[in-house]
């Protein structure tokens, strides 16, 4: 009551308490602690749920527990992870986040090229091989093609592919977000660096780029 969700005098059925669980502010906890609140909540679960196109319930008996149900379509293969959003050409990508570095904006005297290594941009003293990532994966793209510089506008970010580091050029940094990824095996993508599809905010589609994807447009 004290949160607003309940009328004074409302009589609730079992379904509506276990319905608490989904809502953001609710916590089971008796008291407030220094770790309450730290993990994801319900809702975000639900949510999350929901968004792939599935449902999860609860059954409860008293003094014996309950169990969770999470039921997905047998057609959508999805999985939840944090993703690193950029936009590269006229594009935004999903980056595994787990292989950023950093992020920075290369100094044109820290920009070189060399005879058969391409482009190279110095970071601390280290030299990574720079992946213009718009020209690997947009073959009409402009935004990089007719750049003089990567130093004009570009983000450079670097990446850890199995102990190499590697800059990779991007127009923009969307940010960090949780996506949920499904299975593109029946989309027309001929392109097999990418590993799954998520559905922005706005109803785009963003692809997914895996491991394995961002080793092959680095080689």
């Amino acid at each position: 009551m004290s949160l607003g969700l309940v009328e004074p005098g409302k009589t609730l059925s079992n379904e509506d308490i276990v319905n608490f669980l989904f809502m953001s502010g609710v916590s089971t906890a008796e008291e407030v602690t220094e770790v309450s609140g730290r993990g994801v909540g319900m809702d975000v679960v639900k949510r999350n749920i929901d968004s792939a196109g599935g449902r999860i319930t609860v059954e409860t008996v008293t003094g014996k527990g309950c169990v969770f149900k999470i039921l997905l379509p047998k057609s959508v293969s999805t999985q939840i992870m944090d993703g690193f959003l950029v936009k590269a050409g006229n594009e935004i990508y999903v980056m595994p986040m787990e292989l950023i570095g950093e992020s920075f904006v290369a100094n044109p005297e820290d920009v070189s090229t060399v005879s058969g290594k391409g482009e190279l941009v110095n970071r601390r003293g280290a030299l990574y091989p720079v992946v213009r990532l718009a020209d690997k994966l947009e073959k009409n793209s402009k935004a990089l093609s007719n750049r003089k510089s990567i130093t004009e506008h570009g983000i450079m970010i670097s990446v850890e592919i199995h102990g190499t580091r590697y800059a990779f050029c991007v127009d923009e940094i969307i940010g960090v977000q949780k996506v949920i990824s499904k299975s593109i095996e029946s989309l027309p993508v001929t392109n097999n660096v990418f590993k799954g599809a998520a559905i922005m905010g706005d109803g785009s589609i963003a692809m997914i780029i895996g491991v394995e994807g961002l080793e092959m447009i680095a080689e």
